[in-house]
């Protein structure tokens, strides 16, 4: 297929780093600690931050949040609402999603979290701001009736509940405000309002443990152009950012703290034309077609206004250079690439080589360009200095498989054991002394899950801001 190695090898670096400069100087400022004291801290660095995690749990608010969600499962709090006439999935709200998400925390399981700071406008476009008013007013959990009581008062939605499950006394509060944004959008058979400022604040005993807070900023034409949430619990403090400036520039941030420690830490920022107008200009449109002398399938170009079954987008002509670093605790993930000469090398890599037949010639090949316009290190966030730099290697998998062939000798079709060998791209560590080890030997266990939200955060962002 058209550019599945240049997909391969490059959709994976994009999510850590980019660049147009070259960031090599003259050589490598490694940590003076020795080699095996660097491969320690790695290691032990998942575990400290898996311990910071538990410690959270501690957290007044963990248990509220838990009691909350516990009442609302036994009761539908909107059902005394007179002006309520179907039932309210919070789970989907953006008040209420970190709620859900706190409640269902799990030790190595930040994702959940992280997902719930995801804002999209667009969404769910229905007048939100008329079905907030709908819903204002307090609900009281009534322990005798195990329901809420209903009533119609205030400007804010107000839940007071016992902050232990189980409890008799409605000592915790959460208080949701709204207030939408009613100028222009771009959504199609849509006038109503949109997000702009959320805010919800959970109490215990008339004590603050918990806010989270939503501010969305947007252009004259209704598009979002800077999008923050900031969720506090105690000393914790989850950020996400995103911005979009002109389509020309663009930024996002996502960070996790414990007092002043950084648990994670990841930004992007990058720099090009990604405005609808020159997507569509560098967008190739492809539909399958059997050809019936061959008896094969292959990819037809075809037109915008035709059928297509997918499209293919030159990244380096919509996104040109950019920045990227990921935290984990003390360790940073940064880098740069050349993306106009990687996708180009690339490029010229696809039509040089057969894919189905040159796999491993094409990997190769590919190795090289990835190490000649990526630079990648993995360093200490507080002192910067490099603990590996980062490379790109060939890496095959031997598979075997059983089929039918057919044996002219007999007529019949007999069973045989096909091998057959995978090829790709993969990165690792190289320290000062030379040695090198698989990346996935210090941040795969329990961490595979958060990388790949990480990366649907991004595809997300991308669906939010690429208008």
């Amino acid at each position: 297929m058209k550019n599945q190695f240049l997909f391969m090898a490059v959709a994976s670096i994009l999510a850590v780093a980019t660049s147009c400069t070259d960031p090599k100087d003259d050589g490598p400022d490694f940590s003076n600690l020795t080699v095996e004291e660097n491969k320690t801290n790695i290691e032990t660095t998942g575990l400290d931050m898996l311990d910071e995690m538990k410690v959270m749990e501690d957290e007044p608010a963990m248990q509220a949040n838990i009691s909350m969600v516990n009442y609302m499962s036994l009761s539908d709090p909107f059902a005394g609402n007179p002006n309520t006439q179907k039932k309210v999935d919070l789970t989907k709200t953006i008040a209420f999603s970190p709620v859900f998400a706190l409640a269902t925390y799990r030790n190595n399981d930040m994702k959940s979290v992280l997902k719930s700071l995801q804002v999209n406008p667009a969404e769910d476009p229905e007048t939100i701001q008329e079905a907030y008013d709908l819903l204002v007013g307090v609900y009281t959990w009534n322990s005798e009736l195990e329901m809420w009581d209903y009533t119609q008062t205030g400007d804010v939605i107000v839940f007071l509940f016992p902050s232990t499950e189980g409890g008799t006394v409605n000592n915790a509060s959460y208080t949701v405000s709204y207030t939408g944004y009613t100028g222009p959008n771009p959504i199609e058979g849509y006038d109503g309002d949109l997000p702009q400022d959320v805010s919800a604040v959970l109490k215990v005993d008339d004590t603050e443990v918990l806010s989270f807070v939503v501010n969305i900023d947007y252009n004259t034409e209704g598009y979002p152009t800077k999008i923050e949430s900031t969720l506090t619990m105690g000393q914790w403090v989850w950020y996400a950012m995103a911005s979009n400036t002109d389509n020309k520039a663009f930024a996002t941030e996502f960070s996790f703290k414990h007092s002043t420690n950084v648990l994670l830490r990841f930004t992007l920022d990058a720099a090009g034309n990604w405005t609808q107008e020159n997507i569509d200009a560098n967008t190739t449109y492809y539909v399958e077609v059997y050809n019936p002398e061959t008896y094969e399938w292959y990819w037809q170009e075809v037109s915008k206004e035709e059928y297509y079954d997918r499209t293919e987008v030159d990244v380096h002509k919509v996104v040109n250079s950019g920045n990227a670093s990921f935290q984990l605790m003390n360790l940073k993930m940064v880098g740069s690439i050349d993306v106009l000469n990687l996708v180009t090398k690339m490029e010229e890599i696809e039509d040089t080589y057969d894919w189905g037949t040159q796999e491993e010639e094409a990997v190769a090949a590919g190795v090289e360009v990835v190490n000649q316009y990526v630079s990648l290190s993995l360093r200490y966030a507080d002192s910067d200095d490099i603990i590996a730099l980062v490379e790109a290697y060939p890496v095959s998998e031997e598979y075997t498989y059983e089929s039918w062939e057919y044996n002219p000798n007999t007529g019949n079709y007999d069973v045989v054991t096909i091998t057959e060998t995978d090829y790709w791209i993969d990165f690792r560590l190289v320290f000062a002394d030379g040695s090198k080890s698989d990346l996935e030997t210090y941040f795969d266990e329990g961490f595979e899950d958060l990388i790949d939200e990480l990366e649907q955060y991004l595809d997300e962002l991308e669906t939010t801001y690429g208008k």
